[in-house]
């Protein structure tokens, strides 16, 4: 099951947003982005075309919805955290 983060879901000021991206989002349309981390170790096998399917390793995903600049913002705040070693946009 996917995260879903929104600009109504996260407290004000965890992420770099201000007022003028705001704004700005206010006047373009939402945005909707499918996020997808992986552990390093994370590994995925199907068989027979997703009939059977095994993962190892630790997935995470998310759903980001809200205007550009929100998005931009999240997802550079995703990439800044030293943790993550690989990610996936999609």
């Amino acid at each position: 099951m996917a995260t879903v983060i929104s600009p109504k879901s996260i407290p004000s000021g965890t992420i770099a947003y201000n007022i003028l991206s705001k704004f700005k989002d206010l006047l373009h349309e939402k945005q909707r982005h499918r996020v997808v981390i992986t552990s390093p170790d994370y590994s995925q096998i199907e068989i027979l075309w997703g009939l059977f399917r095994m993962e190892k390793g630790e997935k995470r995903e998310f759903i980001i919805e809200g205007g550009p600049e929100f998005c931009e913002a999240v997802l550079q705040s995703l990439r800044s955290d030293a943790k993550i070693l690989r990610f996936l946009e999609m």
